[in-house]
């Protein structure tokens, strides 16, 4: 078992050194880990990366991705029938490990669809969950991967396309509201003492600024606010250093889509799901487009 995931890993390292388009998108998703990993820690009280520390991969991380470069890479690749299991203590870096090779499937789908029509839009990675607290948590750190993402797209637009990269959280409605209407309910029920917030993030994933919830809005088709005929719900933040503040980002805001309308409509990069959401799909219609 040795042998072939040493195997596994050479035939990712040669991939890179035989196909630019691979490397360019190995590259990106490197330095979209590190952003996101620099972001997230300038929010902690406990800084890692001080006096000149950098974020690094710990061996088996880059291993995980090594492996899977070339089953990504190539829909007929015989590993594609494999499900690797990554097994590692709570705090070791798991997430960091899948978000890494995430962040490389979603880059590669798009450099590959440069001069398409649609651009390689459409969800590329689903990850599925059974407990929803543990699916809220694992939104925070994969939004912060989408935000540098994201943040690399404005950078790079002819080479990763005018259209957004987007997370969605596919849940039950305890967890994350299924209608436009029902987030505008929320935020204008004035009941005293009520302080809950439809959006599911207490915190901005790019900057750490508490999210309240009059940073959420209802826009139209054109992007402007209104009061009826909701087209999307956008969440802003309202540190003005923020890249997603309403004048940096007017009329997309926080590249997270939490209502599944608009989840239907604008179909995201990397869906959060829960298992009990795919046991609804023979009665809900709508749930095809995300396949």
């Amino acid at each position: 078992e040795c042998d072939i995931a040493h195997e596994r890993i050479k035939e990712g390292l040669s991939l890179l050194g035989k196909n630019g388009q691979v490397l360019l998108a190995f590259q990106l998703a490197n330095q979209a880990m590190h952003v996101a990993a620099i972001q997230t820690d300038s929010t902690r009280d406990d800084r890692r990366y001080v006096d000149g520390k950098q974020p690094e991969w710990r061996p088996f991380q880059l291993a995980f991705i090594l492996i899977n470069l070339a089953s990504v890479a190539d829909y007929d690749h015989k590993d594609r029938k494999i499900a690797d299991l990554i097994y590692f203590p709570t705090g070791g870096g798991k997430t960091e490990a899948y978000l890494g090779l995430i962040a490389f499937a979603l880059l590669l789908r798009r450099l590959r669809s440069k001069g398409e029509a649609h651009e390689g839009r459409g969800v590329a990675v689903i990850l599925r969950y059974t407990l929803r607290l543990l699916t809220l948590d694992q939104l925070g750190r994969a939004a912060t991967l989408i935000c540098a993402l994201e943040e690399l797209r404005r950078r790079y637009p002819k080479e990763l396309g005018n259209s957004r990269f987007t997370i969605g959280l596919w849940v039950g409605a305890s967890a994350s509201a299924n209608r436009l209407m029902d987030v505008h309910k929320i935020l204008h029920d004035y009941t005293p003492g009520k302080l809950g917030s439809p959006f599911p993030l207490t915190n901005c994933p790019w900057c750490g600024e508490p999210i309240k919830i009059q940073n959420i809005k209802l826009l139209d088709t054109a992007g402007k606010p209104t009061k009826k005929k909701f087209a999307r719900a956008v969440v802003y933040c309202e540190k003005p250093s923020c890249s997603f503040t309403e004048r940096k980002s007017e009329g997309q805001g926080l590249p997270v889509l939490f209502v599944d309308e608009q989840i239907y409509q604008e179909v995201p990069s990397f869906v959060v799901a829960t298992v009990d959401k795919f046991a609804m799909m023979p009665w809900r219609g709508d749930a095809g487009m995300l396949f």
